[in-house]
């Protein structure tokens, strides 16, 4: 198992050109088929994004079916209505995300390999291939999520609020700042979102229409989160739901868990994510892991969970790889090929996206990757002590 630093770049690499040696000019068609349900190019944002921007452009009522979205999204993507081929134009625009990611994750994880080495490790993260046959957001919600725990002061909640007047649920990433007694980002968090959730979109509509907004969004949260387990939803609830109770899948209907018939353990499940991820942040608050935990561990507990949520991974990967022994770092590359399986079955390898999502491919690759960052968070508590005992009594 490769995992000198020096061989790390060459495996990369070499995931990164074999689906273009074995699919050539089919690579984009065969990602598009092959990765997820619906046969086309920017899915959600063709058949969702860009109607309801129609509607907002033509100063119509009502919400399209399929929008689940705060009115800022909408209105961001008001340019793309005038575009020949906006969902090309959309996906360019999140090729330039991608750099941004690679930049920001090179940055903040101390620069340990290349930047071409980075962009090439999130061109084969399957949650950024997700997103680019969606169509989706979640590369820049990734992206500013990586900047904001990284950061501190107003500019970090003001990224939060940016981010959670796009969807709500990035807001609650303000957790690390309350724990650590941090009311700047707090505050700031609060006034961009009435910034950007509610001021600026009146500016575009009638106060009705933008509560419509998101009298729509909590609803349609709700029921996502019922159907989340049959839709391969990977945050542990949808999981750990098919694993202990349900193993039904789209159209593969199951009676019963996939692993055994456990119930309620989905339910609990979140807590015994939750309560150790919370002592660990509170024990060193200034810790270089805590976006790390933080982002694993809400990003599980927070359901639904779909693939394209996770594009901070490869992020979390290279902060883990960099701070890691031998032995974690040898998991680590597993985890790696684990997320390339449903990538190579377009080729003939590995398994579909489809048992990959069923089976919880990237609940388990969070998972692991969370208990290194315990492993690693433990270490660091036990090396540095004094400096965070210092740091708490400081924070209070």
């Amino acid at each position: 198992m490769p995992t000198n630093q020096s061989l790390i770049p060459i495996l990369i690499l070499s995931l990164a050109i074999l689906p273009l040696f074995f699919l050539q000019e089919e690579f984009i068609d065969a990602i598009v088929v092959g990765i997820d349900h619906c046969p086309m190019l920017s899915c959600d944002f063709q058949r969702h994004y860009l109607p309801q921007v129609e509607k907002l452009v033509l100063k119509e009522n009502g919400l399209v079916n399929g929008w689940f979205y705060p009115p800022l999204l909408a209105i961001l993507l008001i340019p793309f209505h005038a575009f020949p081929n906006p969902e090309i134009s959309w996906s360019f625009f999140l090729v330039g995300f991608s750099v941004a990611l690679a930049y920001t994750s090179h940055k903040y994880s101390k620069g340990v390999f290349s930047i071409s080495t980075v962009f090439l490790l999130i061109c084969i993260s399957l949650p950024v291939i997700h997103c680019f046959k969606w169509g989706q957001i979640s590369i820049l919600i990734a992206l500013g999520l990586i900047i904001a725990l990284n950061t501190q002061g107003y500019f970090a909640g003001f990224i939060l609020g940016f981010l959670g007047a796009i969807k709500l649920y990035p807001l609650v990433f303000v957790l690390p700042f309350l724990l650590q007694k941090r009311h700047q980002e707090f505050v700031a968090m609060i006034g961009s979102f009435l910034l950007f959730a509610v001021a600026i979109p009146l500016l575009m509509m009638p106060l009705e229409h933008v509560l419509a907004y998101y009298e729509n969004t909590l609803v349609a949260s709700q029921r996502i989160q019922q159907v989340a387990a049959g839709l391969g939803g990977q945050a542990i609830i949808p999981t750990a739901t098919r694993w202990f109770e349900d193993g039904s899948y789209g159209e593969r209907v199951m009676f019963g868990g996939l692993i055994a018939n456990i119930p309620f353990i989905a339910s609990l499940l979140p807590l015994g994510i939750l309560i150790p991820s919370l002592w660990m942040l509170h024990k060193a608050p200034k810790s270089p892991y805590v976006p790390v935990i933080t982002l694993l561990t809400l990003s599980l507990v927070l359901a639904p969970g779909w693939e394209h949520y996770f594009c901070f991974l490869p992020y979390c990967w290279l902060v883990l790889y960099s701070n890691g022994s031998t032995y974690s770092r040898g998991i680590l590359v597993v985890l790696l090929l684990l997320q390339y399986l449903p990538i190579s079955h377009l080729f003939g390898f590995g398994v579909s996206f489809f048992t990959y999502a069923q089976w919880g491919g990237s609940t388990f690759m969070m998972l692991t990757m969370l208990s290194v960052t315990v492993y690693l968070q433990l270490r660091h508590i036990k090396e540095n002590g004094g400096q965070i005992e210092e740091d708490r009594s400081n924070l209070l």
